[in-house]
């Protein structure tokens, strides 16, 4: 760990969480971490980036990824809730939706980790004999 990570996670980024953070106020911003391993769940004072939607076609459908950047402390005694090691099975709900870990997406640093996560939905499915087949 860098001298710049031990001093930002020793306060800034629980300023940062303070100002920004989006925590259990209502249920339309409320962050719940579920661990993989069924252990409790963690509501999380969390910065959430803007939603993200792609739409892929494959063979036999379309689907819509919307996709979400989270990011939270690291330290579960913080005050803003906190997961030491956040896990690629784990999942999240961000207002009421839940959402998986995208493989390979989790950044730790200065006390934070940010996650990128994901909620496919399938919005049309190929038919033979249909237009567009």
């Amino acid at each position: 760990m860098s001298v710049f990570d031990e001093q930002f996670s020793e306060g800034a980024a629980l300023l940062l969480l303070d100002q920004l953070g989006s925590g259990a106020e209502t249920a339309s911003n409320k962050v719940t971490y579920h661990p993989a391993d069924g252990s409790d769940d963690v509501t999380l004072v969390a910065i959430v980036d803007a939603l993200k939607k792609t739409l892929e076609e494959g063979a036999e459908n379309k689907r819509l990824i919307r996709t979400l950047r989270v990011t939270f402390s690291t330290d579960p005694s913080s005050g803003f809730g906190g997961v030491a090691d956040p896990s690629e099975q784990a999942q999240l709900t961000v207002g009421g939706v839940k959402y998986k870990v995208k493989r390979g997406s989790i950044e730790i640093a200065g006390g934070m980790a940010t996650l990128e996560v994901m909620r496919p939905v399938v919005t049309a499915k190929r038919r033979p004999g249909y237009v567009g087949t």
